[in-house]
C-alpha cells in the first residue's frame, strides 16, 4: 500500500513539473513576443 502511494505522488509531482515547466515556457514565449512587438503606446 506504502508503495503505491509513493507511486501515485511520484505521478502527480511529474504532472506538476510538466504544468509548471509548460507555464514557464509560455510565460517566457509571450515574453520574447511583447519584447519585440512592444507597448501598444509606442504605436
Amino acid at each position: 500500500m506504502n508503495d503505491l502511494l509513493h507511486h501515485l505522488l511520484i505521478d502527480r509531482l511529474i504532472k506538476m513539473g510538466i504544468a509548471v515547466a509548460a507555464l514557464t515556457v509560455l510565460a517566457i514565449g509571450m515574453a520574447i513576443i511583447w519584447r519585440r512587438t512592444g507597448p501598444p503606446s509606442d504605436r
